[in-house]
């Protein structure tokens, strides 16, 4: 049934049946391994494709499948319920390498999910699109959200949350026209469910279109508005907090920008959560690089990176990389900035943003860029840069993060 690796736990959860007690299965799959049927890497257990399919012949002649999908179905449905309630809070990280390390299955149980259960399989894609979004798979959360919403006649705060997951996926491929739309009907059925937390999501990702777009002062009173009106859960306050530091910090606001991100990354830190504090540190970075502390910058940046690998967040690793080796550049450390650029360019592939972050960045960047060119010349650039593109980000990344 595991398309992915996955523990003797989840192996025992989705199994288990009939004869097969908890200890009988535990012992059965120590067998499996001494006969060399599946292996373990680290505490997963891993299965060849060609032995799978063997499985899967006789769980179709025994006429057991649907059961068994049944069963593994509703185990990821519950690792992705589990995943959102521990987003806010120190599970985050572990929570999103869950996810990472189950992808595949978590594709398969919405596939079933779609053919068989599909108001379920809407929950769940909204459980999983945000999480999706951050980590780059873009692909999968846009095409696995639009079919739930076209499939699904799910309620209206189900409804909501598949437009702003959805509203972001469009965010982060540059399709803001497409996201504003979602944005509102994100907000439309939000009110419908009477539900704070949609709404403060809802103005999120207002927000996050109209910063992407370059109007950071509509972006702050949307965030403001929000804040103001609505409670919510922690975590979609913050979010609507971190719209309105963006905000602050690219309307030339730095001070408060600063003030505002400092305190939001004290908030996030006593909760445990890694994903709006590292873009706390990141909006300290670039205040710092505004007000020529390159090196302040760096260390920000290198902050921001180190919890971004942590939960695997594709576009922060972008993100974080552009401004590290734009501080490397004010520090007259070209190699090491053409290298981060290099990296950063990686990541960017995989996300498929085409605009690299809000539009203040693009002259940030190429000041950078051409301050590094002038310190080592063209070539050795081009050289430096190309070399990182060619190596795997994550070597480049974990050598950044080493470098004083």
């Amino acid at each position: 049934m595991f398309r992915s690796d996955a523990s003797l736990d989840e192996v025992v959860r989705v199994c288990r049946g009939g004869p097969l007690t908890d200890g009988v299965l535990a012992e059965a799959v120590s067998g499996l391994r001494r006969k060399s049927l599946v292996a373990l890497h680290g505490d997963r257990l891993r299965m060849l494709d060609t032995v799978r399919e063997y499985g899967a012949m006789w769980l179709a002649e025994l006429g057991e499948t649907r059961a068994l999908a049944d069963r593994h179905a509703r185990h990821f449905h519950d690792v992705a319920a589990a995943a959102e309630r521990d987003w806010w809070g120190p599970g985050q990280a572990a929570a999103y390498s869950r996810l990472s390390a189950s992808h595949t299955d978590l594709c398969s149980a919405l596939e079933h999910l779609l053919a068989t259960d599909p108001p379920r399989a809407a929950d769940m894609a909204g459980k999983l699109g945000f999480f999706w979004a951050c980590c780059g798979y873009l692909h999968e959360a846009g095409h696995y959200l639009e079919e739930c919403m076209q499939s699904a006649e799910a309620s209206a705060d189900v409804m909501a949350k598949l437009c702003w997951s959805l509203g972001v996926v469009r965010c982060l491929r540059g399709e803001y026209r497409a996201a504003a739309g979602l944005g509102e009907r994100t907000r439309t059925e939000a009110l419908r469910a009477a539900n704070e937390s949609l709404l403060l999501d809802a103005a999120y990702l207002q927000g996050l279109v109209m910063l992407l777009r370059g109007d950071p002062l509509h972006a702050l009173h949307a965030a403001e508005r929000a804040l103001a009106d609505l409670q919510g859960a922690a975590a979609a306050r913050a979010r609507c907090r971190l719209v309105r530091v963006f905000a602050l910090t690219a309307s030339g606001a730095l001070g408060e920008a600063r003030a505002e991100a400092e305190a939001l990354r004290e908030h996030s830190a006593a909760a445990g959560e890694r994903w709006t504090r590292s873009y706390t540190e990141y909006q300290l970075a670039l205040i710092a690089l505004h007000e020529e502390r390159p090196a302040d910058a760096a260390a920000h940046a290198r902050s921001m990176l180190r919890d971004k690998r942590a939960i695997g967040d594709a576009f922060g690793l972008g993100l974080g990389l552009d401004l590290l080796a734009a501080a490397l550049a004010a520090l007259n450390r070209a190699d090491e900035s053409a290298s981060a650029y290099g990296a950063g360019q990686a990541f960017w592939e995989t996300v498929g943003h085409p605009q690299r972050g809000t539009p203040e960045l693009g002259p940030l960047r190429e000041r950078s860029q051409r301050s590094a060119r002038q310190q080592i010349g063209d070539s050795a650039y081009d050289r430096a840069y190309l070399l990182a593109t060619l190596t795997d980000p994550f070597t480049t990344l974990n050598d950044a993060l080493k470098a004083p």
